[in-house]
């Protein structure tokens, strides 16, 4: 009996748009359709920098330091990013030099939806709609709805 190789992309992984992907924090398991995407940056949002990948090659992995995961009580999250984390993320993601780029935090969900909700926002998308994309990945509250509405205002 032979082996079968699966194809595993991260969780919560999505195409933002051409060149530039987004999900969780990418494993061993998730290499191979890493390499389809043949990323030139890896932009990881989190404490800690994430550990290059056996099997990419010529990969820029690029750490920028957030907070630590917020509480999952609703009562206590709070906005694990600043205004200036999210634009540095912005400038590397949006620079056609370093696409394709994955972007991504912990687990995909909230602070990754708030960089990718304020490139939406730079898009010129509703803040309505960038809001339907934050909550097929997590829920959101106002806090999270208001940076994201007043970030470039």
């Amino acid at each position: 009996m032979s082996s079968v190789s699966l194809i595993a992309p991260p969780v919560r992984y999505s195409c933002v748009t051409k060149g530039i992907y987004r999900g969780s924090y990418p494993l061993e398991r998730n290499v191979d359709f890493l390499k389809g995407l043949r990323l030139k940056t890896i932009v990881t949002i989190a404490p800690d920098p994430l550990a290059p990948l056996d099997g990419l090659e010529n990969v820029e992995y690029i750490h920028i330091e957030s907070a630590a995961e917020q509480s999952k009580s609703k009562k206590k999250r709070g906005l694990p990013i600043s205004s200036e984390t999210v634009k540095q993320a912005l400038d590397i993601i949006q620079d056609p030099e370093r696409q394709p780029v994955y972007v991504h935090c912990l687990n995909g969900a909230q602070v990754t939806c708030l960089v990718i909700g304020c490139y939406r926002r730079t898009k010129c998308w509703s803040l309505n709609s960038v809001l339907a994309e934050f909550g097929r990945y997590t829920d959101y509250d106002r806090v999270e709805s208001q940076f994201i509405e007043t970030l470039f205002t």
